[in-house]
Parts: C-alpha cells; sequence; structure tokens
C-alpha cells in the first residue's frame, strides 16, 4: 500500500528540527557554572620571622606546607601573587609558628640542611615545577649556572638558558627552593629578586668560598 507523503515545507523543516533539539536538551544544572579549579578554596596562614636579611613573610597552609616565601616589606604584593599561584584563597595572621617556620629559623641559626625539613606546594606550570625541584638537588654550600642547569635538566633548546633564568626568577618559595645558588656562567652574582647583597648572604652562611666565583660551581652540573 502505497503511504501518501507530505511534501516538506520550510515550516515542518523548523517543526522537525525543534522535536530534535528539545529531545537533546538537557537541564542547565547538568553542567557546572564555574570551572573546577575555581571550586577550591585554599586557607592560607600568613607567618613573620626576624631573620639576620630582614624580615620574611613565610604562607604555609593548615598541613604546614610551605606557599611562598616572600620579604613581609613586600606583603603588599603577597595577595596578588597568591591568586595568580593557587586561585582563590583566605590569608590570616597564624597563630603559632609551625615546623616550617621552625625549620627555617634554624637554618638561620646555622642549622642549613633544616630547609630540606620542610614541604613546598608545587605551583606553576611544567617547566617551572621541573626547575625548582631541581634547584631543591643543589647541595649547600655549591651553586650552578643557568646553562648547565639546562643541561642537566635536557633543556637543550635555544634560548634553553634564559628559560631557566625565567622560571628561576618565578620562584614563589625563596631560599626554601634555593634559587639563590644560581648564578651567572662567569661567576657572577645576578638574578635574585631579594638583592645581590642578600644572594651574598645566604650563601657565605651556607659555606661557600666566593673569592672564587669558579670554584663555586658545583661539578657535575
Amino acid at each position: 500500500m502505497w503511504q501518501i507523503v507530505p511534501p516538506v515545507t520550510a515550516s515542518s523543516r523548523i517543526r522537525h528540527r525543534s522535536r530534535r533539539l528539545a529531545m537533546l536538551r538537557v537541564p542547565c544544572t547538568t553542567f557546572p557554572r564555574t570551572a573546577p579549579h575555581a571550586l577550591r578554596f585554599m586557607h592560607l596562614f600568613h607567618h613573620v620571622l626576624a631573620s639576620p636579611i630582614g624580615n620574611i613573610a613565610i604562607t604555609t597552609d593548615a598541613a604546614d606546607v610551605a606557599h611562598a616565601v616572600t620579604l613581609q616589606e613586600r606583603d603588599a604584593d603577597l595577595p596578588k601573587l597568591l591568586t595568580r599561584l593557587y586561585g582563590v584563597h583566605t590569608l590570616q595572621r597564624a597563630a603559632s609558628s609551625g615546623l616550617a617556620v621552625q625549620a627555617l629559623a634554624r637554618y638561620f641559626e646555622g642549622e642549613r640542611a633544616a630547609l630540606a625539613e620542610i614541604a613546598v606546594a608545587q605551583p606553576g606550570n611544567a617547566l617551572q615545577r621541573q626547575v625548582w625541584s631541581a634547584l631543591r638537588n643543589i647541595p649547600v654550600g655549591t651553586v650552578t649556572h643557568y646553562g648547565a642547569l639546562a643541561k642537566r635538566l635536557s633543556i637543550t633548546d635555544r634560548g634553553a638558558a634564559w628559560k631557566i633564568g625565567q622560571a628561576n626568577a618565578a620562584n614563589p618559595i625563596a631560599i626554601v627552593v634555593p634559587c639563590h645558588r644560581v648564578i651567572g656562567k662567569n661567576g657572577m652574582l645576578t638574578g635574585f629578586a631579594w638583592g645581590i647583597d642578600r644572594k651574598r648572604w645566604l650563601l657565605l652562611h651556607e659555606g661557600a668560598d666566593l673569592s672564587d666565583g669558579a670554584s663555586l660551581l658545583l661539578p657535575g652540573f
């Protein structure tokens, strides 16, 4: 038996399309209104430690993981830094010093190995995390330079030393992640956001011999 099919008109096409869309439509609540990372809310704590190179601000979380080590004199920039690194957060004054602050205090008192006891957060991109992890492997009292560190990390493309320098400069957890142990290839003390005088003090405190820049370079780096 033949079936008479009505002619396809513009209005019938619109009705057909509307029915298909209705079948595909799902409640808007199925999808989150915010990106997953924006749903995390970090509670951070602000400590201040008096040191021979000035008051140092240490930002930790409830688990005593260090998220930032900066100069207190630059506290005005801290909220912006933390927002860029960790997103939405609260920052309140710590009621007491935790293990991270105590370990850093012991470092300044002469117990140089105490830095290794401090757990650190891992913000940043893949290259930055790779560089910051390598910095913690540079032994106390020794240094490396940007090009050598790039080679050790198998970063051999053009501008590798510059990329290492940029990652070094972006380090938010100074001293604990010891970017001060990276110097110029010629032995010059360069590239430390806290100033060359503080970089020199830290290296001398760690037992580095600054009389000959070349002698500071760590073999194998």
